[in-house]
């Protein structure tokens, strides 16, 4: 432990100011290190605590509002979804092309991308989502639940074939074959604009 005396050259402000800020502390008359600055210490403040605790509850509130926004409003997850496959889908294109080079990480993405979407997207057509919004699906798909949901599942055997897709060639018919339930989907469960 470092001692300042009183005859060092430590003035009497500074050893107020050092008492003040719980840096120093007086043994036998001499200003001693207390090792620690308790206003910069790692320990927690009770005042500290409780902003921490404030900000966490607000972000687990701020969550949890966000979650019931998203799900309250089903056609703008379904276009986010949409757009999803649209990326993957430009993606692909590129490869199929011979644009861009096929990787097979490439392809399981783009499986990813298609089959996350087609398990998600039954789910987002409740019936309190048939208009509103800038929708463009057809009643045909609360008509036709049973075919709707089907469509999705050829898709998402078709995805699977796109990851695992061993060179170009196979996956330019994997890509074409999930390619094509986009289409044929959008045909019958899509209003055209």
């Amino acid at each position: 432990m470092r001692g300042i005396g009183s005859d060092a050259r430590v003035s009497l402000r500074q050893r107020k100011t050092a008492h003040a800020n719980g840096t120093w502390r007086r043994k036998r008359n001499r200003l001693i290190w207390n090792g620690s600055n308790r206003r910069h210490s790692g320990g927690r403040s009770l005042q500290g605590s409780t902003m921490i605790r404030t900000i966490v509850v607000a972000a687990v509130l701020g969550l949890g509002v966000t979650a019931v926004l998203a799900q309250s409003d089903p056609i703008t997850e379904r276009r986010n979804a949409m757009k999803a496959v649209g990326a993957a889908t430009r993606d692909g294109a590129a490869i199929a092309k011979g644009e861009a080079p096929f990787e097979a990480a490439k392809a399981q993405a783009i499986a990813k991308a298609y089959i996350d979407s087609a398990k998600k997207m039954p789910g987002l057509y409740p019936d309190n989502s048939k208009t509103g919004g800038e929708t463009t699906a057809a009643p045909k798909i609360w008509e036709d639940q049973a075919g709707f949901k089907a469509a999705f599942v050829k898709f998402e055997a078709d995805a699977a074939a796109v990851g695992t897709a061993a060179d170009v060639a196979a996956f330019r018919t994997a890509f074409g074959n999930a390619t094509k339930n986009c289409g044929s989907c959008h045909e019958v469960y899509r209003i055209k604009k």
